[in-house]
């Protein structure tokens, strides 16, 4: 594709070019729908750029450098116009997955090893990785029936937290160089972990992975908040336990033990905890619930008077659980109740209700970012003449509101990038390019 100034934030589009015509794009490869490249910049490192294609053209892509003041950084525009002016310099190698598919298990494993050797750090990755694959020892029988412990070693987790809190503390107290988005970034890995049982129906293993997490983390967080650190990561860590709490099927003697565990962590962080706690009393049979889940819910069940901020992020998190159960019914009948139009259209994409989007879509006023995420399933779902209609159906309600400046954004470039990758170039004109 052809980058232009709309893509690209303030003058990124200009200085891109000079970096272009001065040879700062050092190599340049492609893996399979995947470009990386390695373009020089002002520290000793060139920064690393990655950019994923597909028919309809560019999807998506990021760059190792610190900018972060919306669209293409510099960067990225000097790949793109590399790309496009010399294609020759374009070396094809083999994605991951062809490189990995003819090795035996035994050169899979010298491979780690010596990725291992060359960097320590990458054994506590496998050791967290692999958690999956080693059982717990069972506890000596006590001639009581319990319930069997996950197949799973929170301990690596445990060690984690405590290194990445105390690494933090430390570097703080020395008055070393530390950027707090660091450590809140290694803690989210952790948290990304659970996420991946989550997402292979194991909420179980999830939830005592979030377990391990907040009582490692409450235990240093008096001394990160004193320092300015990761304090709002305790939110996050109450969104995962919300959703694991809400995937886990509940025995009558668990949900009080529970119960008074989240309460404990609540009162210890002035309710950094309540989402959970909610979570945990409601479930899934509060009658509340049940409307809301059926389309027959009344405007009082939507909000709760005492922590309305705590009712919509609920609302969120069983949204995510209802997409991940397959629940696709429940599912519209809440998004669309809730408000959460994009959610609600994208699920109809994903039903592969692409005609029932497209007329709902139209007949809606959809905001940017909404009528971009609709767009964008629409595009993934190989449906990009639907897409464009919804883009730039977007982009006239914006108008339509006066909104000055509407037509130079994301959506813009975007639909643009996709009328032109259809030939539909009137289209891309008024979609502001």
């Amino acid at each position: 594709m052809r980058p232009t100034s709309a893509q690209a934030g303030g003058n990124s589009f200009e200085l891109g070019k000079d970096y272009y015509s001065n040879g700062a794009v050092l190599t340049l490869t492609r893996r399979g729908s995947v470009i990386h490249a390695e373009v020089a910049g002002s520290e000793y490192e060139p920064y690393r750029v990655w950019i994923n294609f597909d028919k309809g053209g560019l999807r998506s892509g990021e760059c190792s450098c610190p900018y972060d003041r919306g669209g293409w950084c510099k960067h990225f525009v000097a790949v793109l116009l590399t790309c496009l002016h010399e294609p020759e310099t374009l070396v094809e190698r083999p994605s991951l997955a062809d490189m990995l598919a003819p090795l035996e298990r035994e050169q899979l494993q010298e491979l780690v090893h010596r990725l291992v050797q060359d960097d320590p750090e990458v054994l506590e990755t496998v050791d967290l990785e692999t958690t999956s694959w080693r059982t717990v020892p069972d506890e000596e029988d006590s001639g009581v029936a319990t319930k069997p412990r996950p197949a799973l070693d929170p301990e690596p987790f445990r060690r984690q937290v405590q290194h990445i809190c105390r690494e933090a503390i430390s570097a703080c107290e020395y008055g070393d160089d530390w950027e707090e988005d660091h450590a809140s970034d290694r803690l989210r890995e952790l948290l990304e972990q659970g996420g991946k049982f989550l997402a292979g129906d194991a909420p179980e293993k999830a939830l005592l992975i979030f377990q391990t997490i907040t009582e490692a983390y409450l235990l240093e967080m008096d001394d990160l908040i004193d320092y300015g650190l990761t304090e709002e990561f305790t939110y996050e860590l109450d969104e995962c336990l919300a959703e694991a709490l809400l995937s886990v099927e509940w025995s009558e003697t668990e949900r009080p033990q529970w119960r008074q565990r989240l309460l404990n962590w609540d009162n210890d962080t002035d309710g950094g905890f309540a989402v959970a706690v909610a979570a945990l009393d409601e479930g899934w049979k509060a009658p509340r619930v049940k409307r809301l889940l059926s389309g027959k819910a009344k405007l009082e069940d939507l909000e709760d008077e005492d922590d309305p901020d705590s009712s919509n992020d609920l609302i969120l998190i069983r949204l995510r659980i209802l997409e991940r159960q397959e629940r696709f019914e429940e599912y519209l009948h809440l998004s669309r109740t809730a408000g959460h139009r994009a959610f609600y259209l994208c699920m109809l994409v994903r039903m592969g209700k692409v005609d029932q989007t497209l007329q709902e879509g139209l007949g809606q006023s959809l905001g940017l970012h909404e009528a971009q995420a609709v767009a964008k399933a629409l595009r993934e779902h190989d449906a990009p003449e639907s897409a464009l209609a919804i883009a730039l159906h977007g982009l006239q309600q914006t108008e339509a509101l006066d909104q000055p400046g509407a037509r130079n954004n994301e959506l813009a470039a975007w639909t643009s990038e996709l009328a032109e990758a259809l030939g539909k170039t009137p289209e891309a004109i008024q979609s502001g390019t």
